[in-house]
């Protein structure tokens, strides 16, 4: 579930950055072809991309950081909390527990 999230959350947040040029040297959206870059509609879009990959992308990959940081030592002390990012490490053999962020990223 948090990986979708993730990734819908990238995808929405980087959608105003993608600018095309048209034939008259005009720029539009690559997703929404009727905004125009650099436009007033387009500065709204770009500040809500900013913040929601602020807040929502750049916290949930420190979040992501932290926890693949402190797994070994919950391996011993806590192994709940594991489970809470199972997403992040099942995938992987013990060895190699930090892959998750590499395939986040």
């Amino acid at each position: 579930f948090l990986q979708v999230g993730f990734s819908t959350m990238s995808a929405l947040a980087l959608q105003p950055m993608m600018c095309y040029q048209h034939p008259n040297g005009q720029h539009s959206l690559l997703k929404h072809a009727g905004v125009f870059c650099n436009t007033g509609e387009h500065l709204v879009m770009l500040l809500t991309g900013a913040t929601l990959l602020t807040f929502g992308v750049a916290t949930f990959l420190g979040i992501c950081c932290w926890a693949l940081w402190n797994v070994p030592r919950w391996s011993l002390v806590c192994p709940q909390r594991i489970q809470a990012f199972a997403f992040l490490i099942s995938r992987f053999r013990m060895g190699c527990w930090w892959y998750g962020m590499p395939v986040l990223l």
